[in-house]
Formats: structure tokens, C-alpha cells, sequence
């Protein structure tokens, strides 16, 4: 899991408090925070919740990560009820692409922040543009 902190702290708690029950199941295994600025209200959230800070930018969170399937979520952003098994359908069925919560259609794309889900060896801004399947 990769959260861009955008320097929005309460939005960042919201995020990590709807983990908690699939940390406790093991289905999210290691939470990564990328923040440019190293804010000292992400420093905080970090230690509390047991969360990886990254300085730097969301590319560089996703490097440091150590599985192979990356979900990417802003911070704020609550995935809908059942999020867990549709990712690990995707994961089974439709391996090498990615996948999105956002809205898309023909005026509109999904948005990063909406809940990416890819391989970590995928870059994000390309998976974006190439269609991601749409759960949810």
C-alpha cells in the first residue's frame, strides 16, 4: 500500500484507520508513506501506525515497496466494502494489468488517488493511461 500524503494529515488517519481491519487479516502487509516534504504530522502518523516513510516522490515510495502487487491510494480515500477480494480476483485472473476504483468512461479517466492497483514493476502514470480494468 503507497499513500501519497499530499499534506493533508487528517485525510492521511481516515486512510490508514479503513486498513486496519485488512492489515489484520495480512492482506495489506506494509504501508508506505511518500511524502516530498517529510512533514512532521506524517513523521507522527508514521510511528504510530507502524507505516514506512518515504522522502520523495510516489515513484520512490514505490521502489522502496517489497511485493510484487502495489495498491496506490490518496489519502482520504476509503475503498469500497470487499475491496480485498476483487483485488486478489484481479491479481488471479487478469495478472499483467492494472486496476482502478475510480470513475472512467469515455470524458473521464481514473485518478491515482482513487485506488490503483499494479505491479510494482508497472509505472503508475502509465497504467493510468493504459485503461485499467475498473473494480468496483
Amino acid at each position: 500500500m503507497i499513500i501519497p500524503t499530499n499534506d493533508d494529515p487528517a485525510g492521511l488517519v481516515r486512510t490508514l484507520a479503513a486498513l486496519v481491519p485488512m492489515a489484520m487479516d495480512g492482506f495489506v502487509k506494509e504501508v508506505i508513506l511518500a511524502d516530498p516534504a517529510n512533514q512532521a504530522s506524517t513523521v507522527d502518523i508514521a510511528e504510530e501506525t507502524g507505516a514506512k516513510i518515504v522522502e520523495g516522490t510516489l515513484k520512490a515510495a514505490c521502489a522502496t515497496a517489497r511485493h510484487c502487487w502495489l495498491l496506490i491510494l490518496g489519502p482520504g480515500k476509503v475503498l469500497p466494502a470487499g475491496w480485498e477480494e476483487e483485488a486478489a480476483r484481479h491479481i488471479a485472473d487478469h495478472g499483467s494489468k492494472a486496476a482502478t476504483w475510480g470513475k472512467s468512461g469515455l470524458f473521464s479517466r481514473p485518478k491515482l488517488e482513487d485506488g490503483l492497483l499494479l505491479r510494482a514493476d508497472q509505472d503508475a502514470v502509465d497504467a493510468l493511461r493504459g485503461r485499467p480494468r475498473r473494480l468496483g
